[in-house]
């Protein structure tokens, strides 16, 4: 399966892309830019881009720990993969990504962007509050952290 988007997102708007692709063909709009206020995992708006029905896409979220997820993966892309390829994938690490997303107020931007992603893919159904990790804190169940992180990973951009 094709993943546009690297987060997951429950209940997010990708399944909009296909509505939104043909409104904008219907409106005389192929290639013009899409602003997306609400971007959360922007599946919709990254979907149009690579579908070449926009050109451009403009993103903004209300919740700062997601611009700063954004804005990590988009101006700093080496680092980030860099990251997702070092970073030890145990409930240690869970609780201390869980600390950076909780004390976001003093957490460097690269590092909260990267706390959004690390949380979205371990905790359950990928949300980033009162969720628990994937396979609980005892790792006993049928997907555990690395299952579910490395799965997300390989299956993006496929």
């Amino acid at each position: 399966m094709r993943y546009d988007s690297p987060l997951r997102y429950p209940g997010g708007k990708a399944s909009l892309a296909t509505f939104l692709a043909r409104t904008i063909a219907t409106n005389d709009l192929l290639g013009c830019q899409y602003f997306e206020p609400f971007a959360g995992g922007a599946g919709a708006a990254l979907g149009l881009l690579r579908r070449r029905v926009v050109s451009e896409l403009r993103l903004n979220d209300l919740d700062y720990r997601i611009v700063a997820f954004w804005q990590a993966v988009l101006t700093e892309p080496a680092e980030f993969v860099d990251r997702i390829h070092s970073v030890p994938l145990t409930i240690q690490e869970w609780r201390n990504q869980e600390q950076v997303y909780s004390k976001a107020a003093t957490a460097k931007d690269f590092d909260l962007g990267f706390a959004v992603f690390y949380l979205n893919r371990c905790n359950r159904s990928g949300l980033l509050r009162g969720a628990g990790p994937i396979g609980g804190h005892a790792q006993s169940g049928r997907w555990a952290l690395a299952r579910m992180f490395h799965r997300r990973c390989i299956s993006v951009g496929s």
